[in-house]
C-alpha cells in the first residue's frame, strides 16, 4: 500500500503498479479530496486513516510517502504488525525520531528502511563498483551533488519543506 498520495505517493503508486512483481493493493491518504484521483488511477481501495487500511488489508509492506514530521507515527504500527516499511525521505525531523524507529523496527525484527533514489542511478553504480574491485583505497565519506535551475523559494512538495533543516534543498 502507499500512504500519501501527494507528489512522492503517485509515483510509488505508479512504480509498485508497473512493476510485474509488485501489487498495488491499497493508497491511503489524509486528504479524502486526494483520493478520488487515486481511485481513478489506480482502481485499489482508499482509505483516510491508516489504522483502518492496517485492519482491512493483508499486506506485505508499505510505502510511506507523507511529510517528514508524520513519518515515524505512521510507520510504527505497521511495524508492530511486522509489516515492513519504506519510507521516503527524510526519515524523520530529529534524531531521537530516528532512534525510535530503529528501535521499534529491531524489536519486532522488521525492516524499515528510506528512500535512497539516487542509489540505483549509473554514476553512483559505477562510483560503487570502482570502490568494490579495489579501484580506490578506503572510502570514509562520500558527498554527492545534483544539481539543476531551480527557484529554492518556491517548491512543488508543500510548504513543509521550508520548516526541514536546508529547506526546499536540504529535501531536494
Amino acid at each position: 500500500a502507499v500512504i500519501g498520495f501527494g507528489m512522492a505517493g503517485v509515483w510509488h503508486a505508479g512504480v509498485l503498479s508497473a512493476n510485474g512483481d509488485a501489487e498495488l493493493v491499497a493508497i491511503c491518504d489524509a486528504l479524502p479530496e486526494n483520493l478520488p484521483d487515486a481511485r481513478d488511477q489506480f482502481d485499489v481501495p482508499t482509505y483516510e486513516d491508516t489504522a483502518e487500511l492496517l485492519a482491512s488489508e493483508s499486506l506485505d509492506s508499505v510505502h510511506v510517502c507523507t511529510p517528514p514530521d508524520t513519518h515515524v507515527d505512521i510507520a510504527e504500527p505497521f511495524l508492530r504488525e511486522s509489516i515492513p516499511v519504506l519510507i521516503e525521505k527524510p526519515l524523520a525531523t530529529n534524531t531521537d525520531d530516528v532512534r525510535k524507529l530503529i528501535r521499534i523496527a529491531e524489536e519486532t525484527g522488521t525492516t524499515a528502511s528510506v528512500i535512497h533514489n539516487k542509489l540505483f542511478t549509473p554514476p553512483v553504480q559505477r562510483a560503487l563498483s570502482v570502490v568494490e574491485n579495489g579501484g580506490i583505497g578506503q572510502v570514509t565519506g562520500a558527498t554527492m551533488l545534483f544539481g539543476e535551475h531551480r527557484d529554492l523559494s518556491k517548491t512543488e512538495r508543500g510548504d513543509w519543506v521550508f520548516d526541514l533543516p536546508g529547506g526546499e534543498i536540504g529535501e531536494g
